[in-house]
C-alpha cells in the first residue's frame, strides 16, 4: 500500500511537462516513502483487526483507520512535494504541449479510467466484505447460540435425570407408604378383632356375673321359704290340730313370699347388687318396687 501511494505520486510527478528542471532530495524522498509505508501499515492493521466488529467502538476504530490512511496519503504527498525542486529553464527549451500539463490525452484517460475502475472495485469489495462480515458475524452468533442451546440441552438432560431419580425415589417411598398402610390396616383389623373378642368376653363375663347374682338371690330368697314349707308340711303329718292351723299359715306365708320374690325378679327394670358371701354378689330382691 505504501509503495502504491509513493509510486502513484512520483509517476504523476514524472509525467508533468513544465518549463523547469525537476530535482529531488533523496533523504526527503526516502522519508516520504517511509511515511507512506508506516501510516498504511497502521491503517491496515486497524482496519483488519476490527473489520468484523459491529459495535460503536468498532465503527470508531474503523473511522480512525480511514483517517490514518488519509493522513498517510496526504503526509506522503506533502513530504514528497517538499523533496522536489524546480529550476526554471530558458524559454527556448520549454516544450509546448498545447496548454496541457499532462503529457497527452491517453495518459489522462488512462488515469481517469484507472481511478474509476479502482473506485468501482473498492466499492464492490467493500460491499462484498461487508456481506461476508455480516455472514461471519451471523455465523458466529449462530454458533454461540448453538453452543448455548447445547449447554441448555445438556442441563435439561441433567435435570431430567435428576427428576427421573427423584421420581424413582418417590415411587419407592409411595410403595413403602402403601405397604405400611396395608400393615397398619391389618394391625387395625387385628385390633378390632381383639376388641370384639374382648367385648364378647366382657359381655359373657357380665352375663355370667348376672346369672351368678340371680342364682344367689334366688337361692337366698327362696331357700328360706322352702325350708319353712318343708318343715310345716312335716308338722301337718302330726294329729295336733293347733299346730296344723299354724303350719297352714306358715305355708301360706312362705308361698306368698316365694311368689313375691318371683314377681320382683320378673318385673325388675333395674337391679342393685349387694354382698352375699365373701366377694360374691347377689341381686337385691328384698325391696319393694
Amino acid at each position: 500500500m505504501g509503495g502504491a501511494i509513493a509510486g502513484m505520486h512520483y509517476i504523476g510527478m514524472g509525467s508533468m511537462r513544465v518549463g523547469a528542471a525537476v530535482t529531488y532530495s533523496s533523504p526527503i524522498v526516502a522519508l516520504s516513502i517511509v511515511i507512506a509505508i508506516v501510516a498504511s501499515l497502521a491503517a491496515l492493521a486497524l482496519a483488519f483487526s476490527f473489520r468484523s466488529g459491529v459495535g460503536s467502538r468498532a465503527r470508531l476504530l474503523k473511522s480512525l483507520s480511514a483517517i490514518i490512511m488519509g493522513a498517510a496519503i496526504a503526509g506522503m504527498h506533502y513530504t514528497a512535494m517538499a523533496a522536489v525542486h524546480f529550476l526554471p529553464l530558458p524559454l527556448a527549451e520549454v516544450v509546448h504541449t498545447g496548454g496541457r500539463i499532462i503529457a497527452n490525452d491517453a495518459l489522462g484517460n488512462a488515469v481517469v479510467i484507472g481511478t474509476l475502475t479502482m473506485l468501482v472495485l473498492a466499492i464492490a469489495g467493500a460491499v462484498i466484505d461487508r456481506t461476508i462480515q455480516s455472514k461471519v458475524e451471523f455465523t458466529r452468533q449462530l454458533t454461540a447460540q448453538t453452543r448455548q442451546l447445547a449447554r441448555q440441552y445438556q442441563e435439561s438432560q441433567r435435570l431430567a435425570a435428576q427428576l427421573e431419580a427423584m421420581n424413582v425415589e418417590l415411587q419407592r417411598s409411595l410403595a413403602e407408604a402403601e405397604r405400611a398402610k396395608r400393615e397398619l390396616s391389618d394391625q387395625n383389623e387385628a385390633n378390632l378383632e381383639l376388641q370384639r373378642v374382648a367385648r364378647e368376653e366382657t359381655d359373657t363375663a357380665r352375663w355370667l356375673a348376672g346369672v351368678a347374682e340371680t342364682t344367689a338371690a334366688l337361692a337366698h330368697e327362696i331357700n328360706n321359704p322352702l325350708t319353712a314349707l318343708i318343715m310345716n308340711v312335716e308338722l301337718l303329718e302330726s294329729p295336733n290340730e293347733d299346730q296344723a292351723e299354724e303350719s297352714i299359715r306358715e305355708i301360706r306365708t312362705a308361698a306368698l313370699r316365694i311368689a313375691t320374690v318371683v314377681s320382683r325378679l320378673t318385673r325388675a327394670a333395674t337391679h342393685r347388687s349387694i354382698k352375699y358371701v365373701g366377694e360374691r354378689l347377689m341381686l337385691d330382691l328384698s325391696q319393694e318396687e
